[in-house]
């Protein structure tokens, strides 16, 4: 049994780890959605704070758009996998991720996956 939080802005993976209203709180086993939960973590003044409050909740999975390298690495030192860079509906996301499918840069689309990637080379982002 897995607990994973995705930050929601509206019913998508919000752009910002840290500036999400909202929280999805999935509890998943196997390919299977046990329990759902929508947070609002009360506007949490810092980072660490929300970072803690996912760990309270024994979160060991989150599924977010940008993060900062702060908050990757205090959550990657706590046990807590971070899977970033992910755009598009959150119920998509967690689909995808129950399949083992989920990766860095995807957008969930329901006509298909689509990555996305930062080449500093050819500007701020391209379609693979």
């Amino acid at each position: 049994m897995t607990k994973v939080a995705i930050p929601l802005f509206g019913s998508r993976v919000s752009p910002r780890f840290d500036c999400a209203p909202d929280i999805l709180l999935a509890t998943v086993e196997g390919d299977k959605v046990i329990a759902k939960e929508k947070l609002t973590p009360l506007r949490l003044s810092h980072p660490i704070q929300l970072i803690n409050h996912l760990i309270q909740r024994g979160v060991k999975v989150v599924i977010c758009g940008a993060v900062d390298c702060f908050s990757a690495r205090l959550m990657a030192q706590r046990g807590v996998r971070v899977i970033p860079w992910v755009a598009g509906e959150a119920e998509e996301a967690l689909r995808l991720f129950m399949q083992s499918k989920l990766e860095p840069g995807i957008i969930p689309h329901p006509k298909g996956r689509r990555k996305w990637r930062f080449n500093a080379r050819w500007g701020p982002g391209r379609w693979f």
